[in-house]
């Protein structure tokens, strides 16, 4: 396995194990879920690592020189010695080479990495897909947290879609009035006190979705 494919290998892991470690500083909630991922980049850059330093020594074995001078070639005696040299060193050689090539191709087919690019598009996917897993988990729970929680002001619960339903359906498409509301509301200190203002002066139908919902958010003003 070439050097320079080690390296890229390396430098791969090494920028998807710093962006987990950075996502998981600011969201420790996802360390559990996220971990095995983490995990597995470690091994994998520790095996890519175990490659390089096998190549290296590997290469540090000088396998063409021999003791002999090559340029006496008519004598049989130095071709014996010669002969008997490289069938020494053949051994070595080759079990230096297989021990790389061994754990490379596991390495490799375990992975199931081929080239850079596919590995680099391998990375880019996981780390997308855990990323969009962990950002719904955590939208999904600020979520649940926003509405389930106390509000101080009730507009802030009141999506863009819920304040053109509410304007539409409850205040005649007058904002004015809308926005007179939401301040009032806001502005009170008494839940059963707003609700029975809204029975007087409009006249909603209280099972009708939009006052029902309304009503829910004028109510999570005082939980």
């Amino acid at each position: 396995m070439n050097n320079k494919i080690i390296i890229q290998l390396i430098n791969n892991n090494l920028e998807e194990i710093k962006n987990l470690i950075n996502h998981f500083q600011n969201e420790q909630d996802d360390l559990k879920s996220g971990f095995p991922l983490l995990e597995s980049r470690l091994a994998s850059l520790n095996k890519d690592v175990e490659i390089l330093k096998l190549n290296l020594d590997n290469q540090e074995i000088d396998f063409t020189s021999t003791p002999l001078d090559s340029e006496n070639n008519s004598d049989k005696q130095s071709k014996s010695v010669i002969e008997e040299y490289e069938i020494q060193s053949t051994p070595i050689k080759a079990a230096a080479i297989e021990e790389v090539k061994a754990i490379s191709e596991s390495h490799y087919i375990e992975e199931g990495i081929q080239l850079i690019e596919p590995i680099k598009n391998n990375v880019e996917k996981t780390a997308s897909t855990l990323n969009d897993k962990l950002q719904a988990t955590v939208g999904k729970n600020l979520q649940e947290q926003i509405q389930k929680s106390k509000l101080v002001d009730i507009q802030s619960a009141i999506g863009i879609n819920d304040q053109f339903l509410f304007i539409r359906e409850l205040f005649d498409n007058n904002s004015e009035d809308y926005k007179s509301a939401i301040n009032y509301i806001n502005k009170q200190i008494d839940c059963n006190k707003i609700i029975s203002h809204f029975n007087k002066t409009k006249q909603w139908d209280n099972e009708k979705d939009a006052v029902i919902q309304f009503f829910n958010l004028i109510k999570r003003k005082f939980e």
